[in-house]
């Protein structure tokens, strides 16, 4: 998915949690739940029209509290807001809900929202990083395209001279390499 900035992500959809869901249905849901500990960033998408709606949150934080990736960067989106007519809810939901956006998916609405809560998240999780690369570690600064955002590279006599925002993991592997500027 290309967001604003120039930002792309890949998203995955996992099956939505249920409670109470049978043992034998948990295993067939495995490859879905070694996604979500696996990503970066969570999506909890919330049927904000349906009566139950503070229960089902519930469940599904409570099965990530189990993966053990309560941690992880969570943003909630609120999905059918175009309908709930009351303003006033939508506001209040929004605003008791730490990292949360209102959406239609249907509408439209609120996807430009979305999208700027992604990228405020996913900069969060990047270091600044400045690093002098040996020309025999070219494959660094490719990987610093695929696992973050490159400002700056520079081809000088004495190596790659790079400017990146990048994964914590990424920044340690370019430790030995970085410079202050």
């Amino acid at each position: 998915m290309a967001l604003d900035d120039g930002w792309a992500i890949l998203l995955t959809d996992t099956v939505g949690f249920i409670r109470n869901l049978p043992t034998d249905l948990i295993a067939s849901f495995q490859a879905t739940l070694e996604e979500t500990i696996e990503a970066d960033v969570l999506l909890h998408i919330v049927d904000t029209s349906h009566p139950h709606r503070e229960m089902q949150q519930l469940a599904v934080m409570q099965v990530l509290d189990e993966l053990g990736v309560e941690d992880k960067p969570i943003i909630t989106v609120f999905n059918k807001c175009d309908m709930v007519k009351d303003d006033i809810y939508l506001s209040l939901l929004a605003e008791d809900t730490l990292n949360s956006v209102c959406i239609s998916a249907q509408t439209g609405q609120g996807l430009h929202d979305l999208s700027m809560h992604i990228v405020s998240t996913l900069k969060g999780l990047l270091i600044d990083v400045q690093a002098l690369l040996p020309y025999n570690r070219n494959d660094l600064v490719a990987k610093c395209y695929e696992q973050g955002r490159v400002d700056k590279v520079d081809y000088r006599e004495e190596g790659i001279y790079l400017e990146a925002h990048v994964s914590h993991d990424m920044a340690s592997r370019l430790q030995s390499f970085r410079v202050e500027v």
